[in-house]
């Protein structure tokens, strides 16, 4: 597991992230191969921290940001894909979701947190198009976005809970390739 610090409005959140991140190979003796001229990153997290929106995860140029919502261990074990924390964007609220570099991947699970919850999300592309609208569930089910070499790349995620609950959202991933 790897720990990154990351500073958002002057306030200091210490996050825990797998992530594999790099700038690729410089091509070694020789001809002086050109290093590729575009970095990778794989990073996720199952939200296992105490964390207030606005917070981040990631190392610069690879973060995603979360404008609102909170990380949170509730002691429902159902509310959690995995571990014992997850990410709720709390009743008659929204929370967006945006990135420092654009991802070409992002996989999450989500639910809502009753069955009569009221919830929206939406993944819009780098030119605020939508890509894909999801109505979640009270039970979670995972949500893949894919983008193709020449589609726009993901831009933002939106997150709404009209009323009734939380949306809960855990298991995170995002790829820039």
């Amino acid at each position: 597991m790897k720990r990154t610090i990351c500073l958002i409005s002057g306030a200091l959140l210490l996050s825990a992230f797998i992530a594999a991140c790099g700038g690729g190979g410089g091509g070694g003796g020789g001809g002086g191969a050109a290093p590729p001229t575009q970095s990778t990153c794989n990073l996720s997290t199952s939200f296992e921290f105490n964390a207030t929106g606005p917070f981040c995860i990631g190392t610069s140029p690879f973060t995603a940001t979360f404008s609102s919502g909170v990380t949170k261990s509730v002691g429902q074990m159902d509310l959690y894909s995995s571990g014992n924390f997850s990410w709720h964007v709390l009743s008659g609220t929204s929370a967006t979701v945006t990135f420092e570099t654009l991802p070409s991947t992002v996989t999450f699970f989500v639910r809502t947190e009753f069955a009569g919850t009221v919830s929206d999300i939406q993944i819009l592309d780098e030119n605020d198009d939508l890509i894909m609208s999801v109505t979640p569930t009270n039970v979670f089910q995972q949500v893949i976005v894919n983008r193709d070499p020449g589609q726009t790349l993901i831009g933002s995620i939106v997150v709404t809970s009209t009323s009734g609950g939380d949306v809960v959202i855990d298991d995170f991933i995002f790829v820039v390739a």
